[in-house]
């Protein structure tokens, strides 16, 4: 049996993380690692070993492997320590908040020959799996263009408010206050944590990697991360990718959440909020509908479920590649930049001041 730690006691570990793991007996959750004693109580493992520190955890807990669902900005500092002790880690997304510490957990793993898996969710859908297909056989030819729309109702989040997660739809512990709203903590608001979801498909999906980019934000008052991004990518393929993702969909209007491959014979369209593709041959009048899948648009369990599968039964699916995930930290990193200097982030610049080898993680 497995001896897994959790790391992060909170919201989405409390709702998804945990109770996934609880469900399957390949698994032993034998420690719990969060700086809060009353957030670890909460999780409600009294008969489990409880860390303020994964140092101290590793020290005496013996544990195989980790599930980490800490703030954003944190995952690195989280992550390497229990890959260079050799523990395998499935890291929610995403990756991380800068190239530097993107690569460095490559890097990390790498060296001591441990696992480390990536939590997106969208990337175990039929759907991603489809547009991953068609995109790697080259069906439609060479990516042109991508458009990317993924609007959600995240500005109170980012505010400190996390009362969303409060009402019936959710349970387990609420997001604390900083966990979003606090840069130190998150990294950034809508593109950290929304825009990674699509771009982390475009670089799965796709094999895409970025040139350059150039991005404006917006940070509503009061607010210390921003609701929403416009950017414009370019591929090192020569593709073009525009996003444009906002957190202020009310409470009754329907998200809009999509991407929109342009080929050179065809296009495919994955809508995110229906879990469907529709596939259009060039001078088509109707599209060929894919999806959904039986496992909907959003499997939450997905991540943690395919982790346990890879370290038990050797079975390791695409979806979690920390390669991809190391590239979608580094596109969002080149977002930040470029928004907070008003003008452009390339790759090139990113790489040197990471100071690694993108192709082995080293440096």
């Amino acid at each position: 049996m497995l001896r897994i730690a959790i790391v992060g006691a909170g919201w989405w570990t409390s709702r998804h993380h945990l109770p996934t793991l609880l469900r399957d007996p390949r698994v032993s959750v034998v420690a719990v690692v969060d700086p809060d004693p009353q957030r670890r109580a909460a999780l409600g493992l009294a008969a489990v070993q409880g860390f303020d520190t994964v140092e101290e955890m590793l020290a005496v807990a013996g544990v195989e492997a980790a599930v980490v669902g800490t703030p954003n900005a944190t995952h690195a500092v989280v992550a390497e320590p229990l890959l260079r002790a050799g523990v395998h880690v499935l890291v929610e997304k995403p990756l991380a908040t800068t190239s530097k510490d993107a690569f460095a957990m490559i890097a990390a793993a790498r060296e001591s020959g441990a696992a480390l898996r990536v939590g997106f969710t969208y990337h175990h859908t039929s759907a991603a799996r489809m547009v991953r297909q068609v995109l790697s056989r080259g069906d439609f030819g060479r990516l042109v263009h991508v458009s990317i729309v993924f609007d959600s109702a995240t500005a109170a989040l980012f505010g400190g408010d996390p009362g969303l997660y409060s009402d019936d739809r959710y349970d387990g512990i609420l997001p604390l206050a900083s966990t979003y709203a606090d840069p130190a903590q998150a990294g950034g608001g809508q593109g950290h944590t929304q825009v990674t979801h699509p771009l982390g498909l475009l670089t799965w999906c796709a094999s895409w990697r970025l040139r350059s980019a150039t991005a404006r934000m917006h940070v509503l008052d009061g607010h210390r991360v921003e609701v929403a991004v416009a950017a414009a990518l370019e591929g090192e393929d020569a593709s073009t990718v525009a996003i444009s993702s906002c957190g202020l969909v009310e409470p009754g209007q329907v998200a809009q959440q999509r991407l929109t491959y342009h080929l050179e014979r065809g296009s495919l369209v994955h809508d995110l909020v229906t879990g469907t593709v529709s596939r259009w041959e060039r001078g088509a009048t109707r599209p060929t509908l894919f999806g959904p899948g039986a496992e909907g648009p959003y499997p939450t369990t997905a991540p943690v479920t395919a982790f346990i599968d890879g370290l038990a039964d050797g079975i390791w699916g695409p979806e979690g590649d920390a390669d991809a995930a190391a590239e979608t930290a580094l596109s969002l990193d080149a977002l930040s930049r470029a928004a907070a200097s008003g003008g452009g982030c390339t790759r090139v610049e990113l790489l040197a001041e990471t100071k690694v080898n993108e192709r082995t993680g080293n440096e």
